[in-house]
């Protein structure tokens, strides 16, 4: 089987209980704990504590290599390429500290760990390879998981950048399933300063659109202007961001090629009245502009067409979409969707003020002080798709407070100026923290079922999904929430342990039915 053009990482945020010489342990003799990881006086003896950090990390990243004998499964990456960009460091399993990430109590020392699973292409090996690890550090060591904790996924389309095309159906999707898919989690995600929702903190919230605030500063075409390269372009917004057209090759041509002769040639292709592909080598300096009489013929043949099957007798008849649809298999009612407005808000609010002024406590406050215009589904696809560089759309996903539940950093106007030194991909920052393999591996699935639809479904059907959503969202039309859109997104095995989640979470997170 072809692999999937897709690809993936994950990073896992957890704590490792330990014991310190002298120390009891506190569950010894509870059946199915495993062991418990014992710190030496050697171990400690002078050191300090990201010292002791970095042989815990190393003990797990021993047991993570012990599992693929120190290989990845299904990496793009390999060891031969001259690396430029630089992805070495992404090719095999990573195991870190996350210094976000924290736990106090006398009963154990607990040490943060994250795990980063390598950029695979989105195969069934991979996503096997990923339940492997989890399973195997989960079942050495005592692992524990708080609010500190996060679980982000990162999908991208392995070594190549995305173009503004997929940038601008991936912005617009998240934008319209984010509040569905938050109800896969806990709750309290909604509050976190590290996965806030798009509708809320982005420059696409009310707050900043009425303003316009930062979301017009890059809709005209700007100048050349000095790049560290040397060469004289503004790389993200006259180049890399642009358009990617039919028989052009990808992105990654531009980032090799980005000369400022390479450059001239791209922006005479870009110039009105042309349509042709860009070629490299100078060829597409031998460019022609169209007629107007090209839209004639357009028309002509399109006639003559319909003509010819009229006269065969052929169908022209739309095809039924709902013909091959599958059965839904879920057993439960609809989830009602939590409505994260200004009463739960206040809810919360409440709730870190009990615990003390924080910087969550203050971000809550904002939104209630500000009381933004809620900026549905279509009023946000029409700003995204009003910008014609991804770098626009980025920085039109972004907020000026912390970061967002989906992650658009990679394609801002800063990270596109140094192509070379930035990831590829999208983070999916608002997954619950978890160290269940199964679930894990599951909400990896789902986020790249999601950018599949978003990049390879049909108009029709990517906006037929657009109205759905927001519909969920506004209570109106027949009812539908995350395991609908689950299994309209084709992931019907994914959709069954999502529906046991929500069984199992119903009262802790206050979940509704229909």
């Amino acid at each position: 089987m072809m692999p999937s053009n897709l690809s993936f990482g994950v990073e896992i945020e957890f704590l490792i209980a330990a014991l310190h010489p002298g120390m009891r342990d506190p569950h010894r003799g509870v059946a199915g704990l495993p062991p418990v990881l014992r710190i030496t006086n050697k171990q400690l003896r002078g050191k300090m504590t990201k010292e002791v950090e970095a042989v815990v990390h190393k003990k797990v990243k021993d047991v993570i290599d012990g599992c693929f004998r120190g290989q990845p499964i299904t990496s793009f990456v390999t060891a031969a390429e001259a690396d430029p960009t630089p992805m070495e460091k992404y090719r095999f399993w990573g195991v870190g500290e996350e210094e976000s990430v924290a736990e106090n109590t006398d009963e154990y020392r607990y040490y943060s760990v994250e795990i980063k699973s390598p950029a695979e292409y989105a195969t069934p090996d991979a996503f096997e390879a990923l339940c492997l690890a989890i399973a195997a550090v989960t079942s050495r060591f005592r692992c524990l998981v708080n609010d500190s904790c996060g679980l982000h996924v990162h999908i991208g389309l392995g070594r190549e950048r995305l173009s503004v095309e997929h940038i601008r159906r991936i912005a617009a999707l998240s934008y319209a399933v984010e509040p569905l898919l938050f109800t896969l989690h806990d709750p309290k995600r909604v509050t976190n300063r590290h996965s806030l929702p798009l509708r809320l903190y982005s420059f696409l919230s009310g707050k900043y659109l009425d303003k316009g605030t930062n979301t017009k500063r890059n809709t005209e075409f700007r100048p050349p202007v000095p790049h560290e390269s040397g060469t004289l372009y503004t790389a993200c917004y006259q180049y890399i961001g642009e358009t990617l057209r039919h028989g052009e090759p990808p992105l990654s041509t531009r980032e090799d090629d980005d000369e400022e002769v390479y450059v001239d040639d791209f922006l005479e292709t870009r110039r009105p009245g042309h349509f042709e592909p860009f070629y490299k080598n100078g060829t597409s300096r031998h460019t022609h502009t169209f007629s107007r009489d090209i839209f004639e013929e357009v028309d002509l043949r399109i006639a003559l067409a319909e003509i010819e099957l009229a006269a065969t007798g052929a169908n022209t008849a739309p095809t039924n979409p709902d013909d091959n649809s599958v059965e839904s298999v879920r057993q439960t009612p609809r989830i009602k969707l939590p409505l994260y407005d200004e009463d739960y808000l206040l809810r919360v609010d409440k709730i870190f003020q009990r615990n003390g002024i924080s910087v969550a406590h203050e971000l809550v406050s904002e939104v209630l002080n500000k009381r933004p215009r809620e900026v549905d589904t279509f009023e946000a696809t029409a700003e995204i798709y009003a910008r014609s560089v991804s770098c626009s759309v980025g920085e039109l996903l972004w907020s000026q407070r912390e970061r967002l539940a989906t992650n658009f950093a990679g394609y801002r106007c800063d990270t596109l100026q140094s192509p070379r030194m930035t990831m590829r991909t999208i983070e999916v920052r608002f997954g619950s923290a978890s160290i269940d393999a199964e679930w894990v591996t599951t909400w990896a699935k789902i986020c790249v079922g999601l950018f599949r639809f978003a990049l390879y479904a049909s108009p029709s059907k990517f906006l037929d999904l657009l109205t759905k959503c927001e519909q969920a969202i506004q209570g109106e039309g027949d009812p539908y929430d995350v395991l609908d859109l689950l299994e309209e997104l084709g992931l019907f095995a994914e959709a069954k342990i999502a529906e046991k989640r929500l069984v199992e979470n119903m009262g802790r997170w206050n979940l509704q039915f229909v």
